[in-house]
Formats: C-alpha cells, sequence, structure tokens
C-alpha cells in the first residue's frame, strides 16, 4: 500500500549559509554553507555523505561528493513564487529525474 505524503520545508537563509528542516514521515535538519563540502546522513539508509553545495547563477545546486559510487545532484529555483526542487540520481541514459513543486505558506 503506498502512502500520500506531503513534505513540509522550513528554509532559512543567511547570506550563503542556509537551514532546511525537512517535515515528513520524519524530520531532517540540513545546515550548510555555499561553497563549503559538509556531511550529512542520508535518511534512507542512514550511511553519511559529503555534499558540495554551490550557486548556479539562480540556482542552488548541490552535489554529492565524486568518490562516492553514485552521482546524485539537486537542484533548488524559485520559479513562478513556487520552489521546484529537481533530484537527479545517476548519470546519463541510466539517470532517474524527480521534481518536486513547494507552495509557500
Amino acid at each position: 500500500m503506498a502512502i500520500s505524503q506531503t513534505p513540509v520545508l522550513e528554509i532559512s537563509q543567511d547570506g550563503d549559509v542556509f537551514k532546511i528542516i525537512t517535515k515528513g514521515l520524519k524530520t531532517f535538519d540540513t545546515n550548510f554553507t555555499v561553497g563549503q563540502e559538509y556531511t550529512d546522513v542520508n535518511p534512507l539508509n542512514d550511511e553519511p555523505s559529503t555534499y558540495l553545495p554551490m550557486w548556479d547563477g539562480d540556482k542552488l545546486r548541490t552535489e554529492n561528493s565524486k568518490s562516492h559510487p553514485e552521482a546524485i545532484c539537486v537542484v533548488r529555483e524559485l520559479v513562478d513564487g513556487q520552489l521546484v526542487q529537481t533530484k537527479t540520481h545517476g548519470t546519463g541514459d541510466k539517470a532517474v529525474v524527480c521534481k518536486r513543486i513547494y507552495d509557500k505558506k
């Protein structure tokens, strides 16, 4: 049986310093500074991973460490007042892409 879930993001920004709280079945708290690598625990398997957030124009792009066996990239951007989060897992023709759109409350 599938579960329908509408996660809630709370994002605060002070310059290049971000705090993102994701509330869903579990709550995750992520803190990082753009341009500096940080380590976070993968919520699916509780394994630590290293990420590098960077600006890509007006988009916030976060990629996992190049030493990680699978490429993961998350791009967050504001489009027409909504936060659009696009996650790519893998590369080339085997990549899986998902897009999640958040409305501001």
